[in-house]
């Protein structure tokens, strides 16, 4: 091959190669200030920046989100969340699909209870000591808490949210006057104390066996103890759910 064709073999690979990174440097933004460490952690990271991804797989949905953090395998924003702002994945298989939200352990088979202030937990948050609440506790997305210390009359209003009664001695709740229009609604009623507690049915109304306007009753020393009632008919109550000693008359 004469010198001159090998010399424009030559331009034109130096060519080819200088678009070919030009190319590449125009279509890719790494983004910066991330620290990704893990295989693929950041996999998908094209301009998000300020991200600390840490474990296998980590981040590897984030596109354009940034100020995002991800511990443990796979944890990171959801599959379809490339651009969270502020958001926070714990634990193995954790994922968060919301900005400006943390997000410990994952779901299903990979959900994980947490404790403070011990080394087990029992519950899906087991806390040892107090806590403090400045706001309204709303228990999931189907009771809200009335919290009561002395007896009460419950409304039709009240239907549908969880009654806590902190009892020291006697504490009677009065069951709302019910019709047709009513049947389904629920009250989820937790006593705290070692007082009594007592649920009366008025009207023609039976609570489970009661008698008519009857009752249903915590009397035991039981510092803890829980019943759902339930309206199946116009005039009766049933119970779905119950923790500790009660009795009807």
């Amino acid at each position: 091959m004469r010198k001159e064709n090998k010399f424009i073999l030559a331009c034109l690979a130096v060519i080819v190669l200088v678009v070919f990174v030009a190319a590449q440097n125009l279509t890719i933004d790494r983004g910066h200030s991330n620290m990704f460490t893990g295989i693929n952690s950041g996999y998908g990271n094209t301009s998000g920046y300020n991200n600390i991804f840490l474990g296998h797989n980590t981040g590897y949905y984030n596109a354009t989100g940034y100020g995002n953090t991800a511990v443990g395998f796979q944890a990171g924003p959801a599959s379809g969340s490339t651009a969270l702002t502020n958001s926070t994945a714990i634990g193995y298989m954790s994922a968060v699909a919301a900005s400006d939200t943390i997000i410990l352990g994952g779901t299903g088979s990979y959900a994980v209870k947490v404790g403070i202030g011990k080394t087990t937990a029992d519950e899906v948050l087991d806390v040892v000591g107090n806590i403090k609440v400045s706001g309204t506790i709303v228990a999931g997305t189907e009771y809200a808490i009335l919290n009561k210390t002395a007896s009460y009359t419950v409304t039709e209003s009240d239907l549908g949210k969880m009654i806590t009664v902190t009892a020291a001695g006697a504490v009677v709740l009065t069951l709302p006057s019910v019709d047709a229009d009513n049947v389904g609604a629920r009250l989820l009623i937790r006593k705290k104390g070692a007082g009594s507690l007592t649920i009366t049915a008025v009207d023609s109304d039976v609570i489970y066996d009661s008698s008519a306007a009857g009752s249903i009753a915590n009397t035991s020393s039981e510092t803890y103890a829980l019943i759902e009632l339930v309206l199946i008919s116009a005039t009766e109550w049933d119970v779905h759910l119950v923790k500790g000693t009660w009795s009807t008359s």
